[in-house]
């Protein structure tokens, strides 16, 4: 496992235990129930995941080039 962001209350892991999804990440919170999470935690998590969207959308872009060569 390798860490690949550590925020104020959210982690990203990246796994790569399983061979099934390589790539695969865990996104946590170290808030233990959704309720007890702050706009300012929300808007944290959105940003994590416009990232993730972004890395991968430049990942499978970049394969898709190497397979078209």
């Amino acid at each position: 496992m390798m860490n690949l962001y550590t925020g104020n209350n959210w982690e990203v892991v990246f796994v790569n235990w399983c061979q099934e999804f390589p790539g695969q990440c865990i996104v946590s919170c170290t808030k233990e129930k959704l309720s007890d999470l702050t706009s300012d935690d929300w808007i944290e998590l959105g940003q994590i995941e416009k990232e993730l969207e972004r890395i991968t959308k430049k990942y499978l872009m970049q394969q898709c080039i190497i397979l078209h060569v």
